[in-house]
């Protein structure tokens, strides 16, 4: 346990490769076994002190060109790495991780050496291995497209078939030699016995002697019926509180073995137990991933380790007890030391740092958890991961009841619920909880001032009764009541009470935040947006039948475009950081020109979308540009201070040294190196208006006619100016300047413009922008291009406008009996808004597309009368609660009503109902999720009545029908990998509906197949017969001995490279189509490749049989018992007895060992 430094620093640490290997896949691709890889040649490079080249390998390390004599040392070449292996990297990590374990437990002795002693050939074959892919090419290249084929089951290969690393390295193949690395139950042969029971021959002459006893059956249809009573078996004795029949397992899909380790990978992630049991019949290992339900739907276990493992434990405890003398013998050195052992260790004292190390702070690791199971299929899993103890013994004061069960001092809880492949939770919005404590302390304290005030009056009160009483005494009268001393402290008005159901206290709301994280890599959450007051500023009170908070949900698809849906129905995208840097170095690298607003390396961060249409751009400097669907535009470049305040932002969340901090300083470089304008007050050259003022809005129409807006500032400060001098764009700007006495007319001057008192701003005259306008005599197509790389094209009858910006976005307006404007781009999602006017009233939808097929409505919503309305989203009806309703490509459907209800339906209740069904019967749909943020929790009522409700303070309630959830205690789950259930809930039968099983053979050659039942895989082909892209050859016959089988084949068509938007044709006149070629086509062409999937359907198991095989296995089994009954009696009559003495037994002599 190293010490840390006394002021908290530390190195920092090289991830220079890490970081490059990473950015060059795209965001989309990425996954754990890519970024692995990474680390490890990370790992591979630090632990060698290499240095690295262009490619991320590494170059020759420094001291072993020391030793051949500084050859190599300028041109940074190494020769080993034309012809090693990758032996010497996987001993450079081994000698690292052994060194970090020594230095765990020894500290920083000396003479330890982290890296060990690597001899020359073996760094030259470690950085030769690091390089070994080198000169390898990408799955797609050199290959028509198309016409790569590849298994829907090699998700590795599917996912990077178009990916490469630095220096033409196939990730492919990076990725599987990693995967070659783990280890699972079935791969390699592990959970095999080491020596196989029996021989081929063995194994044959077995399966000869039972197929007599079932005349009339394939060979085929009994060894499935065989395998399938294996597994019977199996789930019986891993789960023996139900009976199992698994008859309807009729597909079977074969898994090659070099693919079994992404099959079973994939398969663990879905929290399933596992089970094995090896058949020597077939030298196979069946494997079951189960989920057990029992009595009461609700299921406790645990897994102890370290210190809570018993000292007796089996053998697959984590670890065993250890004492006090076997630690000090560890660290001392002296264990193991004797003759010959004892060395630097053995003589060195045991640090202190070790010896202060409190075992109740870094033992006693234990994990809890419990499983809800209701009858829709989905799981609930409640978690707690425990460590140290905070006591070890009851204290005298308390009365314990059973055993004293030690607290953890640290615990750390998760929910979350798994259903359809997707996993989804609530949590407590910590954010709130500051606020209402905020609220809370200040109500405090008012009450407090009330009492003070109220104690002080009662003070005074009691003062002037005793005066009057001594007055009285004398036989004085009274004095005068002047009513209540004026100057007593007046307390705070009384608090309001709350007068209908639907007004509460603020501070008594509790809100929490929904999160889901799907298939494929896409994430979702919704929480409600606190941070704009939907309430009066100061009061204490929410009505719900007047305002509502509105709801800010986000989705992140795995390219990693975060798009966010706000209250007002607005959209916004935020590119990733990654796509961003990448985007400022290349653009940086290409263009000779200075920094400056909206040029080259100013890119894109974020942009808006409102619900009639208007596009709103925010560039990395922050500027911003606003577009209209007629193809007026304005834009606006930031302030000095401004730009100040985002360079050090983006230094304080960590990204100081990135191309885009770079690019940032040194725009604020040249802004702070130009001329003040304001305070010499010399107007400002044509060029520095049309490239805009900072702070100033610069407006431009269709006709290229521009203006200027500048607000009207009581200090007016000097600002940069772009495109003063040479009309390139530089910069200039200037420090604050003095005080002007009259700021409206020195810009009214300086601009040339006149003050707009309404809207308190300086408007002012700019150059007009060159365009260029024309007619196609062949289309009728208007078309206009401008200076500022700006394209409109519009229809003859004026029915369709298009808008093509510089970066390739389209703007698309169409007209008539609602008004369309879809905005596309390729790499973002495509927003449609529609207004639809054949109603009383206007409505406005936003139909969103995502690059990885997932899709978004969005409706604009406004409360009245306790009600939520569609509205159209202008400022007149402005809404405040806008519903998003998320349909997933693989049919699980996720709506959030606009005030906090978040809806969750199944991929079976949409396809059976239909999704407007669906969601017009979710209010009582049984097995649908709600998630109440305005009430932190996630609620579920299921067909046979099980509520369920999982709060954000990571509880899980489950009250079965019948029963009492308050008297189902917690059990103390003593014995670890056990199951323990509600003693009180025993009488209930058990649970039906579970999650089906999932059930794999691996056989002794590393081949596999998994069994499928007949709903999943129809369900399968089904879908796939439903997908544009796919094609589905149905019940194929198949040739002998499996003539009475059939085969499905899916063949689907995907594209390799990084999903994009399609886009719509654009038709441009000839004139404009040559050089526009980049706005028409809208994304570069994508390769694809063919990916399938092969379903074997074996013949039905009916009722008859079934029984068949079952005699006939009761039969065979009879007859094996009674065959080795009659083997064993062999030789009987040959055993010897001894002579006894009188009144004793004769005992019988056994035949010795090779003979009788």
């Amino acid at each position: 346990i190293p010490e840390r430094s006394s002021d908290g620093a530390s190195a920092p640490l090289d991830t220079s490769l890490y970081e490059r290997l990473a950015d060059s896949i795209d965001v989309s691709h990425q996954d754990v076994p890519t970024l692995l890889h990474c680390l490890c040649k990370q790992v591979a490079a630090t632990v060698a002190g290499d240095r690295h080249d262009e490619f991320g390998g590494p170059a020759a390390p420094l001291r072993f060109l020391a030793k051949r004599g500084g050859e190599g040392v300028d041109d940074g070449t190494d020769e080993g790495q034309q012809d090693g292996t990758v032996s010497g990297e996987m001993k450079m990590l081994q000698d690292f991780l052994d060194g970090a374990h020594a230095q765990l437990l020894l500290g920083d002795l000396p003479g330890l050496n982290l890296q060990g002693e690597v001899a020359q050939d073996d760094v030259a074959e470690g950085a030769a291995g690091m390089v070994s892919g080198a000169g390898q090419s990408g799955v797609l290249d050199g290959l028509e497209d198309g016409s790569l084929v590849l298994p829907c089951l090699d998700r590795a290969s599917c996912l990077h078939a178009s990916d490469q690393l630095p220096g033409s390295v196939s990730l492919v193949a990076e990725v599987q030699r990693l995967l070659s690395h783990v280890r699972l139950p079935g791969v390699q042969r592990s959970g095999f016995p080491e020596v196989t029971p029996w021989n081929p021959a063995h194994r044959s002459a077995l399966r000869n002697r039972f197929y007599s006893f079932m005349p009339g059956f394939s060979i085929v249809e009994i060894e499935r019926m065989l395998l399938l009573s294996g597994f019977e078996q199996l789930l019986e004795s891993a789960q023996p509180e139900r009976s199992w029949n698994l008859e309807d397992r009729i597909f079977h899909e074969k898994i090659p073995a070099p693919l079994l380790v992404q099959v079973l990978s994939a398969a663990i992630q879905q929290e399933y137990l596992l089970d094995t049991k090896y058949d020597e019949r077939h030298d196979c290992l069946l494997i079951a991933l189960h989920c057990r339900g029992l009595r009461g739907r609700s299921l406790w276990h645990s897994w102890q380790g370290d210190l809570l493992s018993e000292q007796n434990a089996a053998p697959g405890s984590l670890c065993s007890e250890p004492t006090f003398n076997d630690w000090w013998q560890l660290i001392s050195g002296e264990a193991g030391g004797g003759e010959g052992g004892g060395g630097a260790r053995a003589s060195a004292a045991p640090p202190s740092k070790v010896l202060k190390s409190d075992a109740r702070a870094m033992g006693y690791c234990r994990v809890l958890e419990q499983v809800v199971l209701p009858a829709d299929g989905s799981a609930i899993l409640s978690t707690a991961i425990q460590r140290g103890l905070r006591e070890t013994f009851p204290r005298p004061s308390e009365e314990q009841e059973g055993e004293f069960v030690a607290p953890p001092r640290t615990e750390q809880k998760t929910v979350r619920v798994l259903k359809d492949g997707m996993s989804f939770g609530v949590s407590t919005d910590a954010a709130w909880q500051r606020t209402a404590a905020g609220l809370r302390a200040a109500r405090e304290e008012r009450d407090r001032l009330r009492a003070d005030a109220e104690a002080a009056r009662a003070a005074a009160l009691a003062e002037r009764e005793q005066a009057n009483a001594a007055r009285a005494a004398n036989g004085l009268p009274p004095a005068e009541d002047h009513g209540e001393p004026e100057d007593l402290p007046q307390g705070p008005p009384p608090e309001p009470e709350p007068s209908s159901p639907s007004e509460r206290r603020l501070e008594d709301l509790q809100l929490g935040q929904f999160w889901a994280a799907f298939p494929g890599g896409g994430r979702c959450s919704v929480r409600l947006h606190h941070e704009r007051p939907w309430y009066v500023e100061g009061a204490t009170l929410s009505d719900g039948s007047v305002a509502r908070p509105s709801v800010n949900f986000v989705y992140a698809p795995a390219s990693g475009y975060l798009l966010q849906v706000l209250g007002d129905g607005t959209v916004m995208q935020t590119f990733p950081p990654q796509a961003c840097a990448e985007a400022v170095r290349r653009q940086r690298a290409s263009s000779p020109a200075g920094p400056r607003p909206g040029g080259d390396g100013d890119v894109e961060v974020s942009r808006t979308v409102t619900p009639l249409g208007v596009l709103a751009r925010e560039l990395l400097s922050g500027r911003r540009e606003v577009h209209h669907p007629d193809g007026t535009r304005a834009f606006r470049n930031p302030t000095l201070q401004e730009l100040r305040g985002r360079t050090e932002h983006r230094r304080q969340v960590g990204e100081g040294g990135t191309p885009m901090v770079r690019f940032l300083e040194e725009l604020v470089a040249a802004y702070a190196h130009s001329a003040d304008w304001l305070a010499a007050g010399t107007p400002p050259t044509p060029n520095a208006k049309a490239a805009g003022l900072p702070g100033h809005w610069v407006v431009s129409r269709r006709d290229g006619r521009a203006f200027g807006r500048a607000p009207l500032l009581e200090e007016a400060e000097a600002e940069p100016v772009a495109g003063e001098g040479d009309g390139e764009g530089d910069a200039i700007a200037a420090e604050p300047a003095a005080a002007v006495k009259d700021p409206a007319s020195t810009l009214r001057d300086l601009l040339y413009g006149s003050v707009l008192e309404e809207e308190g701003v300086v408007e002012y005259e700019i150059d007009p922008i060159s365009v260029s306008s024309f007619m196609d005599p062949h289309t009728g197509q208007h078309v206009t291009t401008s200076g500022d790389a700006v394209i409109l094209v519009d229809d003859m009858d004026a029915s369709c406008s298009i808008c093509v910006l510089s970066d390739g976005t389209r703007i698309t307006s169409r007209s008539g009996p609602s008004m369309q404007v879809t905005i596309e781009h390729g790499t973002l999602a495509t927003i449609a808004c529609q207004i639809d006017d054949s109603g009383s009233s206007p409505v406005a939808q936003l139909a969103i597309t995502c690059a990885d097929g997932a899709s978004l409505r969005v409706t604009p919503q406004t409360l009245f009368r306790a009600r939520l309305f569609p509205t159209d989203g202008s400022a007149e009806s402005a809404s405040s609660n806008a519903s998003v309703l998320l349909r997933r490509p693989e049919g699980t459907l996720l709506l959030s009503k606009g005030s906090g209800e978040v809806v969750v339906l199944g991929r079976p209740d949409v396809e059976a109902l239909g999704e407007q069904g669906a969601l017009d019967a979710a209010e009582g749909l049984a097995g649908a999720y709600w998630a109440l943020l305005d009430g932190d929790k996630i609620c579920m009522r299921d067909a046979e009545g099980t509520e369920v409700e999982v709060g954000g303070d990571r509880t899980v309630r489950c009250k079965v029908p019948g029963t009492d959830p308050e008297t189902c205690r917690t059990p103390r789950c003593r014995v670890p990998a056990t199951a323990y259930g509600c003693p009180e809930v025993s009488s209930l039968p058990q649970p039906e509906g579970i999650m089906q099983p999932r059930l794999l053979v691996v056989y002794g050659d590393g081949e596999a197949e998994e069994l499928l039942s007949a709903s999943v895989a129809r369900g399968l082909l089904r879908r796939a017969g439903g997908d544009p892209r796919a094609m589905v050859a149905p019940g194929e016959p198949m040739g002998s001995p499996m003539d009475r089988c059939k085969c499905h084949t899916i063949y689907r068509t995907v594209v390799a490279d990084p999903a994009k938007v399609p886009m719509e044709p654009l038709e441009l006149p000839p004139t404009v189509a040559g050089p526009s070629d980049f706005a028409a086509s809208g994304a570069g062409t994508q390769r694809t490749y063919t990916e399938f999937r092969q379903l074997i359907e074996y013949p039905a198991i009916g009722r008859q049989e079934r029984a068949a095989f079952l005699d006939a296995r009761a039969r065979f089994d009879a007859r094996e018992a009674a065959h080795r009954a009659e083997h064993a009696a062999y030789g009987e009559g040959l055993r010897a007895r001894r002579p006894t003495k009188q009144g004793q037994e004769a005992k019988e002599v056994m035949p010795a060992e090779g003979g009788a």
